[in-house]
């Protein structure tokens, strides 16, 4: 059996694609690695380090007594990961995170241990505004195995970067999908859920402008917008300074949370838009575990969200930083209410289709070797 070991960032609640792709390969996994906050092992029944932390041994002590010791502060991470792949020995690494890889896919090259590179978001935007870490990533995507790209949009971009078009495989990120489609409350008074950190390519203050416009213009409901980050004391000054009533500026939720408060909700919204770095969402987890629930997306034409969300069919687009158009598709979803079913139905069937668990399961499997 192909052993598969995964190597990541960290394990946040927030990052459940990473969880799911270590179920998706529980068969074959041999080991989790991670720079810092690793799981529990019995957890995937596998061990798991957390490499970043791990106690500095006698020998390296000793070096940094008597100046042997490495001007790159990183080398321990190289030392701790070379032993963890000398002593698991996998058939393949997986990282999740280019970033990862182009830190310890060298280890890998040198004992000829193949590896597959999953892009996500940031890991890409990086390459447009740091020349060194491209020209490592095209060293590193080179001569992995695979390179993954989570949407057509990230595909674009890699290639932009210069990484070949034949070696980058797209495969959509993945949601469980309930068992059937539920109705959202009838009820005259429209929820909106907006979950995400408050950074600039969110565009958070965006959304609060378009449920003001909205109420302005007539609707009745409230806005429920859940994360923290920069922009959070920003948007909440911006909604006690202009008296934005029914808008909650509120911490972040663990996603079981978040799921439960879907299902008591009509719509989720989000406002992304390109930042003056250059930086694009490589995908938006949020997006498909909305529409999974049967509940439309109001979002931007920003990166991968026209490819996840069928303008009109399953939920409905707007340019980025028009937050009027934003205001008006609340408006027109809260006074149509056959719309705003027939979209959420479209949505749930579109997620079975290609957004599922089992799908992004067999494709993964796929692409490592495992099927």
């Amino acid at each position: 059996m192909k052993r598969v070991m995964l190597c990541t960032i960290a394990w946040y609640e927030r990052h459940t694609f990473i969880a799911a792709h270590a179920r998706q390969i529980a068969d074959n996994l041999c080991a989790i690695v991670t720079l810092r906050n690793a799981p529990e092992s019995f957890t995937y029944n596998c061990p798991t380090f957390e490499i970043s932390k791990k106690p500095i041994s006698f020998s390296e002590k000793v070096s940094r007594r008597f100046g042997g010791y490495p001007k790159d502060p990183k080398v321990h991470i190289y030392t701790r990961f070379a032993r963890i792949l000398d002593n698991i020995n996998p058939d393949i690494v997986l990282f999740d995170f280019a970033n990862v890889g182009v830190l310890l896919a060298r280890e890998c090259i040198s004992r000829n241990i193949p590896y597959v590179i999953h892009f996500h978001g940031y890991d890409v935007s990086k390459a447009f505004s740091d020349i060194k870490y491209r020209n490592d990533l095209l060293i590193v995507c080179g001569k992995a195995d695979s390179v993954i790209a989570n949407s057509k949009s990230t595909k674009t971009r890699l290639k932009r970067i210069g990484i070949p078009n034949d070696s980058i495989k797209v495969k959509y990120m993945s949601t469980s999908v309930p068992a059937r489609y539920y109705e959202p409350r009838d009820s005259r008074w429209f929820r909106i859920v907006h979950f995400g950190s408050f950074f600039d390519v969110k565009n958070p203050l965006g959304s609060i402008k378009a449920f003001e416009y909205a109420k302005m213009k007539g609707l009745e409901g409230e806005m429920f917008m859940f994360g923290d980050g920069t922009l959070k004391a920003k948007c909440a000054e911006y909604v006690q300074k202009n008296s934005v009533t029914d808008a909650y500026i509120l911490p972040t939720i663990t996603n079981n949370w978040a799921l439960r408060l879907l299902e008591r909700s009509h719509i989720l919204t989000q406002h992304s838009v390109q930042t003056d770095s250059g930086f694009v969402e490589g995908f938006g987890v949020v997006l498909i575990e909305s529409m999974a629930h049967g509940r439309p997306v109001v979002t931007s034409r920003h990166g991968p969200f026209s490819e996840l969300v069928v303008d009109g069919e399953t939920g409905i687009l707007f340019d980025e930083h028009d937050w009027k158009a934003q205001g008006e598709a609340f408006l027109k979803l809260s006074m149509d209410r056959r719309l705003l079913i027939s979209l959420g139905k479209a949505a749930y069937e579109r997620m079975k289709e290609l957004f599922s668990y089992e799908k992004e399961k067999r494709e993964l499997r796929s692409i490592l070797g495992l099927e």
